[in-house]
């Protein structure tokens, strides 16, 4: 093999994050990431035009799907104290914004985040972060058509649910909470994420 096709054959790996080069120190084999796989996610939702509804749909499906699942885990097990005091002060955070009429991005985002901490899932947690990432790119329906008041009794739900510890009033909590997403992508309804 010459050496510039191994030069390409790095590169080729480098690219697709397998590889990594650290500048004065070599080539190594990279983290296992979802990185690539959230940017071509976001790159694709920004390319969908006319399908945004359904690339939305999809993303908030898949989403479901996996925290409707994890949310059951957590609810089981418990989440650690710090976690269930900061999952609190979220909640909380969101009743004053909403009644300020601002945003509720950045908290959801750290929400769904801190939700799932305690299970120690990094690769889920890099994975649910990549379908945030592109559902917030996908979204059809402007932020501030939401009814945020509504998306802060979802989420106090689901913090509730998993203070009881019961695994099955988490699952409907977090279906509930995606049923409201659903309609807001839809436009049949307006809710948060």
């Amino acid at each position: 093999m010459s050496r510039g096709s191994l030069r390409e054959a790095l590169k080729t790996l480098q690219a697709q994050g397998i590889l990594e080069a650290r500048h004065g120190s070599g080539t190594f084999v990279s983290r296992l990431s979802f990185d690539g796989f959230a940017d071509g996610l976001i790159f694709h939702s920004r390319l969908s035009g006319e399908g945004a509804v359904r690339t939305a749909t999809e993303l908030a499906d898949l989403r479901q799907i996996l925290e409707t699942e994890l949310i059951q885990r957590v609810a089981a097990n418990g989440a650690t104290g710090p976690n269930l005091a900061r999952l609190e002060q979220l909640v909380d955070e969101m009743g004053r914004r909403a009644e300020a009429h601002e945003s509720l991005d950045d908290l959801d985002r750290e929400f769904h985040a801190k939700l799932y901490a305690d299970l120690d899932l990094p690769l889920m947690g890099q994975l649910l972060e990549a379908f945030w990432m592109a559902l917030a790119w996908a979204k059809p329906i402007p932020a501030e058509s939401m009814d945020e008041v509504d998306a802060v009794e979802r989420h106090r739900a689901i913090v509730e649910a998993v203070v009881s510890r019961d695994p099955a009033a988490a699952a409907e909590a977090m279906r509930e909470h995606f049923a409201n997403t659903q309609r807001w992508i839809s436009g049949a309804g307006d809710s948060g994420l």
